[in-house]
């Protein structure tokens, strides 16, 4: 039992919920449109938000598995759950499968044009794991990218339009934060 509960801590690791805070960028135009407390309208957004989730998170796993090599020789990384040998590449593609099936699922039944959001948001982060991650001006860009992807979404969910400021202000935070993302990460590298 006790190594069941330890395997089940590992995958739910390998999904890394503690990203999902970045989805919350999905009730941007509820909160912004004054329509948070609408509950059609929020029930909504969540099932959105929950969608993203999973969708993120299957991100995560492919770039997991096309970083195995590289992680296991890193001094943080060699702890996640495929690069330390927790959950093995072949149940992680199969977690893959099951989630990112669940999330294009949610979006579908969500709305048209969040759908078609989703799968542009996959589209780029699959680009970004399998090319452009290594391309240093390329990374930050497509880091912002799913940012401001997450903020339309919100808005294609509830059709409520976010002003031009807003949208500014968004892909001006997006890069901020991208670029913060890579420079803590050189900064942790140094002093290690």
């Amino acid at each position: 039992m006790k190594q069941v509960i330890r395997h089940l801590y590992f995958v739910l690791k390998l999904l890394r919920p503690r990203q999902w805070i970045k989805n919350l960028a999905l009730f941007t135009a509820i909160v912004f449109g004054g329509q948070l407390f609408e509950i059609e309208v929020l029930s909504q957004v969540f099932l959105g938000f929950l969608s993203f989730c999973l969708l993120s998170s299957s991100t995560y796993i492919i770039n997991d598995i096309l970083d195995l090599n590289k992680d296991k020789l890193h001094p943080f990384k060699k702890a996640r759950p495929i690069a330390s040998g927790e959950v093995q590449v072949k149940e992680a593609i199969f977690i893959f499968l099951i989630i990112i099936s669940l999330a294009l699922f949610i979006a579908k039944e969500t709305g048209g044009g969040f759908f078609l959001i989703t799968l542009l948001y996959l589209v780029l982060q699959m680009l970004y794991s399998f090319v452009f991650k290594s391309i240093v001006i390329f990374d930050i860009f497509f880091i912002a990218a799913g940012y401001i992807i997450r903020v339309l979404a919100g808005e294609a969910i509830t059709g409520y339009h976010l002003s031009v400021w807003l949208l500014l202000t968004t892909i001006s935070l997006s890069l901020f934060l991208a670029i913060g993302k890579r420079r803590s990460e050189l900064t942790l590298l140094k002093n290690y």
